[in-house]
Protein backbone atom coordinates (compact mmCIF):
# COMPACT_ATOMS: atom_id res chain seq x y z
CA UNK A 1 0.00 0.00 0.00
CA UNK A 2 2.75 2.46 0.73
CA UNK A 3 4.13 2.09 -2.83
CA UNK A 4 0.72 3.00 -4.25
CA UNK A 5 0.57 6.04 -1.98
CA UNK A 6 4.03 7.16 -3.10
CA UNK A 7 3.09 6.79 -6.78
CA UNK A 8 -0.15 8.69 -6.17
CA UNK A 9 1.71 11.45 -4.27
CA UNK A 10 4.28 11.70 -7.07
CA UNK A 11 1.52 12.04 -9.68
CA UNK A 12 -0.17 14.76 -7.63
CA UNK A 13 3.12 16.64 -7.31
CA UNK A 14 3.78 16.37 -11.05
CA UNK A 15 0.40 17.85 -11.93
CA UNK A 16 0.61 20.80 -9.52
CA UNK A 17 3.08 22.91 -11.53
CA UNK A 18 0.96 22.58 -14.66
CA UNK A 19 -1.99 24.28 -12.98
CA UNK A 20 0.21 27.01 -11.51
CA UNK A 21 1.95 28.10 -14.71
CA UNK A 22 1.23 31.74 -15.49
CA UNK A 23 -0.16 32.46 -18.93
CA UNK A 24 1.19 35.54 -20.62
CA UNK A 25 -1.22 38.43 -20.80
CA UNK A 26 -2.93 38.62 -24.21
CA UNK A 27 -2.09 41.48 -26.53
CA UNK A 28 -4.94 43.96 -26.91
CA UNK A 29 -5.51 45.31 -30.42
CA UNK A 30 -7.47 48.22 -31.85
CA UNK A 31 -8.13 48.91 -35.50
CA UNK A 32 -6.92 51.85 -37.55
CA UNK A 33 -3.91 54.06 -37.25
CA UNK A 34 -4.91 55.87 -34.06
CA UNK A 35 -4.53 59.21 -35.84
CA UNK A 36 -8.27 59.80 -36.11
CA UNK A 37 -8.78 60.95 -32.53
CA UNK A 38 -9.39 64.52 -33.66
CA UNK A 39 -12.30 63.54 -35.90
CA UNK A 40 -15.37 65.41 -34.78
CA UNK A 41 -13.39 68.05 -32.87
CA UNK A 42 -12.68 70.21 -35.87
CA UNK A 43 -14.72 73.23 -36.82
CA UNK A 44 -17.71 72.86 -39.13
CA UNK A 45 -17.08 76.10 -41.01
CA UNK A 46 -17.56 75.43 -44.70
CA UNK A 47 -17.34 71.67 -44.32
CA UNK A 48 -19.90 69.09 -45.30
CA UNK A 49 -20.91 66.97 -42.34
CA UNK A 50 -21.20 63.26 -43.08
CA UNK A 51 -22.50 60.97 -40.36
CA UNK A 52 -21.31 57.38 -40.33
CA UNK A 53 -23.93 55.33 -38.51
CA UNK A 54 -22.65 52.46 -36.32
CA UNK A 55 -21.41 49.68 -38.59
CA UNK A 56 -23.38 46.46 -38.29
CA UNK A 57 -21.41 43.22 -38.21
CA UNK A 58 -22.47 39.60 -37.73
CA UNK A 59 -23.59 39.12 -34.11
CA UNK A 60 -21.17 36.27 -33.41
CA UNK A 61 -18.20 38.55 -34.26
CA UNK A 62 -19.38 41.55 -32.20
CA UNK A 63 -17.30 40.78 -29.13
CA UNK A 64 -13.92 41.62 -27.65
CA UNK A 65 -12.80 38.03 -28.26
CA UNK A 66 -10.32 37.73 -31.11
CA UNK A 67 -12.22 35.08 -33.07
CA UNK A 68 -10.49 33.22 -35.89
CA UNK A 69 -12.02 30.70 -38.26
CA UNK A 70 -10.43 27.34 -37.59
CA UNK A 71 -12.68 25.14 -39.68
CA UNK A 72 -15.60 25.30 -42.04
CA UNK A 73 -18.10 25.85 -39.21
CA UNK A 74 -15.80 26.58 -36.30
CA UNK A 75 -14.49 29.78 -34.72
CA UNK A 76 -11.80 29.70 -32.05
CA UNK A 77 -10.85 32.53 -29.72
CA UNK A 78 -7.18 33.45 -29.75
CA UNK A 79 -5.41 32.79 -26.45
CA UNK A 80 -2.88 35.53 -27.23
CA UNK A 81 -5.08 38.43 -28.37
CA UNK A 82 -8.20 40.43 -27.55
CA UNK A 83 -9.87 43.42 -29.18
CA UNK A 84 -9.67 46.61 -27.12
CA UNK A 85 -13.36 47.26 -27.77
CA UNK A 86 -16.29 45.43 -29.32
CA UNK A 87 -15.35 44.75 -32.92
CA UNK A 88 -18.30 46.73 -34.34
CA UNK A 89 -17.12 49.83 -32.45
CA UNK A 90 -13.54 49.34 -33.63
CA UNK A 91 -14.61 48.90 -37.26
CA UNK A 92 -16.82 52.01 -37.08
CA UNK A 93 -13.95 54.09 -35.68
CA UNK A 94 -11.44 52.74 -38.22
CA UNK A 95 -13.84 53.36 -41.11
CA UNK A 96 -14.55 56.92 -39.91
CA UNK A 97 -10.80 57.62 -39.74
CA UNK A 98 -10.22 56.13 -43.18
CA UNK A 99 -13.07 58.19 -44.67
CA UNK A 100 -11.74 61.37 -43.02
CA UNK A 101 -8.36 60.78 -44.69
CA UNK A 102 -10.01 60.37 -48.08
CA UNK A 103 -12.48 63.27 -47.71
CA UNK A 104 -10.53 66.15 -46.12
CA UNK A 105 -13.14 68.73 -47.12
CA UNK A 106 -15.81 66.88 -45.13
CA UNK A 107 -16.25 66.34 -41.42
CA UNK A 108 -16.90 62.66 -40.71
CA UNK A 109 -18.76 62.02 -37.47
CA UNK A 110 -19.39 58.58 -36.04
CA UNK A 111 -21.87 59.85 -33.46
CA UNK A 112 -25.02 61.89 -33.99
CA UNK A 113 -24.12 65.53 -34.46
CA UNK A 114 -25.96 68.60 -33.18
CA UNK A 115 -25.70 69.89 -36.74
CA UNK A 116 -27.76 68.14 -39.39
CA UNK A 117 -25.51 66.04 -41.62
CA UNK A 118 -25.63 66.49 -45.37
CA UNK A 119 -25.22 62.75 -45.81
CA UNK A 120 -25.59 59.61 -43.69
CA UNK A 121 -23.73 56.41 -44.40
CA UNK A 122 -25.21 53.07 -43.32
CA UNK A 123 -22.82 50.10 -43.53
CA UNK A 124 -23.82 46.48 -43.02
CA UNK A 125 -21.03 43.91 -42.97
CA UNK A 126 -22.83 40.71 -43.86
CA UNK A 127 -19.79 38.43 -43.73
CA UNK A 128 -16.50 38.74 -41.87
CA UNK A 129 -13.99 35.92 -41.94
CA UNK A 130 -10.65 36.25 -40.12
CA UNK A 131 -8.09 33.47 -40.40
CA UNK A 132 -4.76 32.92 -38.73
CA UNK A 133 -2.10 33.85 -41.23
CA UNK A 134 -3.60 37.26 -41.94
CA UNK A 135 -6.36 36.34 -44.37
CA UNK A 136 -9.45 38.53 -44.08
CA UNK A 137 -12.60 38.38 -46.19
CA UNK A 138 -15.26 41.02 -45.66
CA UNK A 139 -18.55 41.46 -47.52
CA UNK A 140 -20.25 44.80 -46.96
CA UNK A 141 -23.22 46.72 -48.28
CA UNK A 142 -23.72 50.42 -47.74
CA UNK A 143 -26.26 53.09 -48.43
CA UNK A 144 -25.61 56.81 -48.59
CA UNK A 145 -28.64 58.91 -47.81
CA UNK A 146 -29.40 62.61 -47.98
CA UNK A 147 -31.93 63.59 -45.31
CA UNK A 148 -34.89 65.47 -46.71
CA UNK A 149 -34.71 64.06 -50.22
CA UNK A 150 -37.74 62.20 -51.50
CA UNK A 151 -35.91 58.97 -52.08
CA UNK A 152 -33.70 59.29 -48.98
CA UNK A 153 -31.34 56.81 -50.63
CA UNK A 154 -28.69 58.02 -52.99
CA UNK A 155 -26.30 55.17 -53.58
CA UNK A 156 -26.89 51.63 -52.39
CA UNK A 157 -23.70 49.70 -53.11
CA UNK A 158 -21.65 46.80 -51.91
CA UNK A 159 -18.37 44.98 -52.24
CA UNK A 160 -16.53 41.87 -51.20
CA UNK A 161 -12.89 42.37 -50.34
CA UNK A 162 -10.29 39.74 -49.48
CA UNK A 163 -6.90 40.84 -48.16
CA UNK A 164 -3.85 38.78 -47.26
CA UNK A 165 -1.58 40.65 -44.87
CA UNK A 166 2.07 40.85 -45.75
CA UNK A 167 3.09 40.46 -42.10
CA UNK A 168 4.88 37.37 -40.80
CA UNK A 169 1.85 35.23 -41.57
CA UNK A 170 1.12 33.52 -38.26
CA UNK A 171 0.82 36.38 -35.81
CA UNK A 172 -2.33 37.98 -34.48
CA UNK A 173 -0.91 41.27 -35.76
CA UNK A 174 -1.14 39.91 -39.32
CA UNK A 175 -4.90 39.49 -38.80
CA UNK A 176 -5.19 43.09 -37.54
CA UNK A 177 -3.21 44.39 -40.53
CA UNK A 178 -5.42 42.44 -42.96
CA UNK A 179 -8.65 43.70 -41.38
CA UNK A 180 -7.35 47.30 -41.32
CA UNK A 181 -6.41 47.03 -45.02
CA UNK A 182 -9.83 45.58 -45.82
CA UNK A 183 -11.56 48.50 -44.08
CA UNK A 184 -9.34 50.90 -46.05
CA UNK A 185 -10.49 49.34 -49.33
CA UNK A 186 -14.14 49.67 -48.29
CA UNK A 187 -13.44 53.32 -47.39
CA UNK A 188 -11.98 53.86 -50.89
CA UNK A 189 -15.22 52.62 -52.46
CA UNK A 190 -17.52 54.56 -50.16
CA UNK A 191 -15.50 57.76 -50.71
CA UNK A 192 -15.79 57.25 -54.48
CA UNK A 193 -19.58 56.92 -54.12
CA UNK A 194 -19.72 60.16 -52.12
Amino acid sequence: MSAIRRVFAALVLLTLPVGCVDRPEPHIYVLGSGEGAAIGEQTDRGRTIIELKPVLIPDHMDTTDFLLRSGRNELSPSSTALWGERLSIGITSALASALAERLPSARIVARPSATHPARKIFVDITALDLRRGGLCTLRAHWTISAPGELSERIAPAGAEVTVMASADGLSDEAVVVALTNTISQIADRIAADL
